[in-house]
């Protein structure tokens, strides 16, 4: 499994949890962070540079996911085993 495909499949399980993933410009608007999780009424947005590699990414995304209880979805044993990962862990 790519990191593409990867990424899409985290993001698609984000979306299965309400969250709205955004990959932004920071660098114009002079902000330093690279990634954050905002929530705007009932909707979260989780916010990424669009300079984020895809590694970063996938880190990003994982650690907002480990928030959640995953136990009874079905995820294949690759994305599994990302998520039970440290959070210091990259693919």
């Amino acid at each position: 499994m790519d990191k593409k495909t990867i990424l899409a499949e985290l993001e698609s399980l984000l979306a299965r949890q309400g969250i709205t993933v955004s990959y932004e410009n920071f660098q114009s608007q002079h902000i330093r962070r690279r990634r954050g999780l905002c929530r705007h009424e009932d909707r979260y947005l989780l916010i990424i540079s669009d300079r984020e590699k895809p590694d970063d990414r996938i880190a990003a995304v994982c650690e907002v996911l480990r928030h959640f209880d995953l136990e009874t979805i079905y995820l294949p044993p690759k994305i599994r085993a990302l998520l039970e990962l440290p959070a210091t862990c990259r693919t």
